[in-house]
């Protein structure tokens, strides 16, 4: 079942990092992993090119190489699963009453709460895949947006591309369904994405996002799609598609803090809600 959720916490005392905060909650999320099932933890660690999970950096943190993280803040990272395996291993995880501690590279910080529904923001929820599947052949818009809250980048023949193509971004989505949904689209679905999927306008800036052994340039802000000449099933793949890059990331490195992706569907007269609106977290750099 595919499942994004915020865990919530705060320093015993302050705690600096000095290398990209992604990998240490990359690393909290394997720990996580192989405190349950060590050999799946040992898995998602190796050199697989599809992963089916996604960890944000600190929610708020604008990319500096040091930071220091305060104590009496609360702080917040979001992980995103979309393999059956994976989740249950979270969730037993999560469930254990001595789980009170995470390791922060050399610092531990307190595991105050993880939010796990959408009662508590647009950034944490759950669902299925045949929900997505139903969701994508009902929705019926034609018109959707997706905002990338961190920096996004996208490879194109082993060369990152700092700007939302349609059609990298939906190959993309769309490996990662098929290696996890069990309920595959046909590859010719790319072929509609090329001649029917455009972009109809977009608010994005770059922004630079550190990395442990370099730095990489990524866009965020909101693109708005638009599906023009498509009905039927290929239409229902594509709103599918855009729903669970939600859950899936978007581009390279999404296992480390880039690409965390949020899914709007356009509903007529109304303006869609905002991960910008939320409550942000404040960071104290160095």
């Amino acid at each position: 079942m595919p499942w994004s959720c915020l865990l919530e916490f705060t320093p015993a005392r302050p705690v600096r990092l000095d290398v990209a905060p992604g990998e240490h909650f990359h690393a909290i999320f394997l720990e996580l992993i192989s405190r349950v099932d060590p050999k799946l933890a040992g898995d998602l660690h190796g050199p697989a090119v599809s992963k089916p999970f996604t960890v944000s950096s600190i929610l708020g943190y604008e990319g500096g190489r040091d930071i220091t993280l305060s104590p009496g803040v609360d702080y917040r990272v979001r992980f995103t699963v979309f393999a059956p395996q994976v989740e249950e291993s979270l969730v037993t995880s999560f469930l254990d009453a001595d789980l009170r501690t995470l390791r922060l590279g050399r610092a531990e910080v307190h595991l105050l709460r993880v939010l796990t529904d959408s009662s508590h923001g647009l950034l944490c929820d759950y669902t299925s895949y045949e929900q997505l599947v139903e969701e994508g052949r009902r929705g019926r818009e034609t018109e959707f947006s997706l905002e990338f809250i961190s920096p996004t980048t996208l490879r194109r023949k082993s060369r990152n591309l700092p700007l939302p193509d349609p059609q990298i971004l939906f190959t993309g989505y769309l490996k990662r369904w098929n290696d996890y949904s069990g309920q595959p689209f046909p590859e010719g679905l790319l072929d509609y994405v090329e001649a029917g999927l455009v972009i109809s306008r977009h608010h994005l800036e770059t922004r630079v996002f550190y990395l442990p052994k370099a730095m990489q340039i990524g866009f965020v802000g909101r693109v708005h799609f638009r599906i023009l000449g498509l009905e039927g099933p290929e239409a229902a793949a594509l709103r599918t598609l855009a729903r669970f890059a939600y859950y899936c990331g978007s581009g390279y490195k999404s296992t480390m803090g880039m690409g965390q992706t949020i899914f709007h569907a356009r509903t007529p007269g109304r303006q869609a809600a905002s991960v910008e609106g939320e409550p942000a977290q404040i960071i104290h750099r160095e």
